[in-house]
């Protein structure tokens, strides 16, 4: 009997392995950043940052009411909160006046008749101003009529006074401006007005500054020509720094103007 070997069998294919399905990885979670301590200095600058914009103009916020002495009733103070303010409103009336140098600096001061405002205006025209310098003018012509007002009834009250000694002369509304702030600069816008309102005091102001010896004069002149004040200027700029402080020239002369400084602010009188 014979026998057959047995047939092979096909191979049979082996399934590949299959990758897993790729599953989503999770968001990445962000911290929250806990919120600045009160008081810290993170804290003050998150809320500095979450105030409104401040405007660029702000009107003077009150107009002081006409300053003593009685004997020159006719002054105009605007009271301002900012020196921006103050250049917006009045720059270019100051700049005109003070003979068309432009500012060094912030503007602290201003002081101009009221006469010399109504001609700038007139020459810019209406529609050259800018909408500060209407809002300011706006201010000045309420306060213009009670001015011209208190000067006539002063007048009327003293009719018999001799105008070449404490009286003025009629004349035109003084404007002088200042921040809030600073009263120093008060006082000697103050001092502007006094030297043009009032005669007897314009003659000592000459009188003092005629006393001066040649050096301390020369000292003065150079360092208000260096601030960039006219010639012509002069002895009505050294009384209005003087008034303020017998120190305004430096140390050289300090000590000369320490007479003159009591003199002058005992007849400017004191500001409110």
């Amino acid at each position: 009997m014979t026998t057959t070997d047995p047939q092979p069998s096909p191979p049979t294919s082996i399934p590949k392995p299959t990758d897993p399905p790729s599953t989503p990885s999770p968001p990445a979670q962000t911290k929250k950043k806990k919120p600045p301590k009160p008081g810290s200095k993170a804290a003050r600058a998150l809320s500095s940052s979450s105030k409104p914009t401040l405007p660029q103009f702000a009107p003077p916020s009150k107009i002081l009411k006409i300053l003593p002495p009685s004997s020159i009733p006719n002054i105009i103070v605007l009271s301002f909160a900012d020196a921006k303010s103050m250049t917006l409103g009045l720059g270019r009336p100051h700049i005109a006046y003070e003979g068309g140098q432009a500012l060094k600096g912030p503007l602290k001061g201003v002081n101009m008749p009221l006469e010399f405002l109504e001609k700038w205006v007139r020459e810019v025209g209406v529609e050259g101003l800018t909408e500060e310098e209407r809002v300011v003018l706006d201010l000045v012509g309420l306060r213009f009529d009670a001015a011209i007002a208190s000067s006539e009834s002063n007048d009327a009250e003293r009719p018999n006074q001799d105008s070449s000694t404490t009286a003025p002369l009629s004349q035109p509304l003084y404007l002088i401006a200042h921040l809030q702030t600073d009263k120093s600069t008060l006082l000697h816008e103050y001092a502007h007005a006094h030297y043009h309102l009032n005669p007897s005091y314009r003659a000592e102001c000459h009188r003092l500054w005629d006393s001066l010896d040649d050096s301390t004069r020369q000292i003065i002149s150079k360092e208000l020509a260096f601030r960039n004040y006219r010639e012509d200027v002069v002895v009505d700029e050294f009384q209005a720094y003087v008034v303020e402080g017998p120190g305004e020239f430096g140390k050289k002369v300090v000590g000369r103007l320490d007479e003159v400084h009591r003199i002058l602010r005992k007849l400017v009188g004191g500001v409110q």
